[in-house]
């Protein structure tokens, strides 16, 4: 399957990085060596909204930036891809939505998953796309890959509210840095958002 739309994520496309653009690149080329979460059923049910993401990462007018989460069976394997369905206001008058997948999942319910926006994909490819956190109100992903002696990274703090506590953003951001996740971030537009259909539907 195509990986189009994480080549928009991670290489300066038109499009986002769940919230974004452009990969961040960092010139200390070991990636932090995280333990994945394990998934549960809630995780594909209903929509996260993007609360934070990665300084440098963020484009300019990218506002209320949600997401959604599917398993699709690899055919023929006991793998799983995991389809990402990102949507974005245009800021006028309509939101963009757009949908692909990663392109290997682990067979079982641990969140580590395999992105290359290179398309290349070869074989001894290590997971580099993680669940390393899972609420009933807060999700963490975290994606870093090396290339070319730099590595490029990615954090997504994800909210099933909209707009929540700052108090309880922090608790989970702190959260990020007891696994040692310090990257830098920044919040991303959630106000004067339009309902979405199944936001209508609360």
């Amino acid at each position: 399957m195509s990986s189009a739309l994480f080549k928009f994520l991670f290489l300066h496309a038109n499009f986002i990085y769940f919230g974004s653009v452009c990969a961040r690149f960092v010139d200390f080329p070991q990636c932090t060596a995280v333990a994945p979460a394990e998934i549960s059923s809630d995780f594909y049910h209903g929509r996260w909204f993007v609360i934070k993401t990665a300084v440098g990462t963020e484009q300019l007018g990218a506002t209320c930036t949600s997401v959604q989460f599917t398993l699709v069976a690899m055919s023929k394997t006991d793998y799983w891809f995991l389809a990402v369905n990102l949507t974005v206001f245009n800021g006028v008058d309509r939101y963009i939505s757009r949908v692909d997948v990663t392109q290997k999942a682990s067979h079982n319910s641990v969140g580590s998953f395999i992105i290359d926006p290179d398309d290349k994909y070869p074989s001894h490819v290590q997971p580099n796309f993680f669940l390393v956190h899972q609420g009933s109100k807060f999700a963490l992903l975290y994606h870093c890959q090396q290339i070319r002696g730099h590595k490029i990274t990615g954090v997504w703090v994800l909210s099933r509210d909209r707009n929540p506590d700052p108090y309880n953003v922090r608790l989970i951001v702190n959260l990020l840095e007891t696994k040692g996740i310090f990257t830098p971030l920044v919040t991303l537009e959630q106000k004067r958002c339009p309902r979405l259909p199944d936001e209508l539907n609360d």
